[in-house]
């Protein structure tokens, strides 16, 4: 948390996940039922919970509307048209290239210009986990992400 607002937005969100009512079997999340405190077991029951909700979860889980699907489909889907749209123009390369050629030659230079992955060693070590410095802990987690999405996009690229 970073300001006031910011206590106030979480201390009211987690009302609903930290409260007694979690420990009766007919407490729920969310509306569609699938989203709940699994009951008190061994460390391999709450494993089982947790892989059996859905991959890409409904956007109830958020507390918005199922129309936000609809939109964030709709988003996802101009996207990777206007994606395909740019690799598979007739716009022509020079030099006798084909279409293929073309997207290969697309993809180096993509592939270039994508930066290194931090060095998360050194990046713990300048940056630990300090109570004074909450931020580290934020930022070498928003490094590691970050190092995942580089890794992806270069493994695609190749």
């Amino acid at each position: 948390m970073t300001d006031a607002n910011d206590r106030i937005l979480i201390k009211e969100l987690l009302q609903d996940y930290f409260n007694e009512r979690i420990f009766s079997d007919d407490y729920k999340f969310s509306p569609s039922g699938i989203y709940f405190a699994p009951p008190h077991g061994e460390a391999e029951s709450y494993a089982d919970y947790a892989k059996g909700l859905p991959l890409y979860p409904d956007p109830e889980v958020f507390g918005f509307h199922d129309n936000a699907a609809i939109t964030k489909n709709l988003n996802e889907t101009g996207a990777l048209l206007d994606s395909l749209m740019l690799t598979s123009g007739d716009a022509g390369g020079g030099g006798g290239d084909d279409k293929e050629s073309m997207i290969v030659n697309l993809a180096n230079t993509i592939l270039g210009d994508v930066p290194d992955v931090f060095d998360m060693g050194y990046a713990r070590q300048h940056y630990g986990t300090d109570y004074m410095q909450s931020m580290n802990s934020v930022l070498t987690q928003e490094l590691e992400k970050y190092n995942k999405l580089i890794s992806l996009i270069k493994s695609s690229l190749k």
